[in-house]
């Protein structure tokens, strides 16, 4: 195969997966959007965010509960 050809190949496909990823970034932007939208006064991002902080939390805890320190092993359940 010609060289030339090869390249033209190459450039063709990086060219698609630059416009199907150019189209993914379009939709994903228009479902960010239209979510946002539906929300009233972006309490969507609000609850989100809520979300995370208390997921967060909970992990932190989870953690310290598994570290068996004396302090948290010690203690019965009563």
């Amino acid at each position: 195969m010609n060289v030339n050809a090869t390249e033209s190949i190459a450039r063709q496909h990086i060219q698609d997966l630059h416009d199907e990823a150019a189209a993914r970034r379009r939709l994903r932007g228009d479902r960010v959007a239209r979510r946002t939208r539906q929300g009233a006064g972006g309490s969507a991002r609000t609850a989100r965010t809520a979300r995370e902080a208390i997921g967060y939390r909970l992990v932190v805890l989870g953690w310290r509960l598994l570290d068996g320190s004396p302090r948290v092993a010690g203690r019965t359940a009563s």
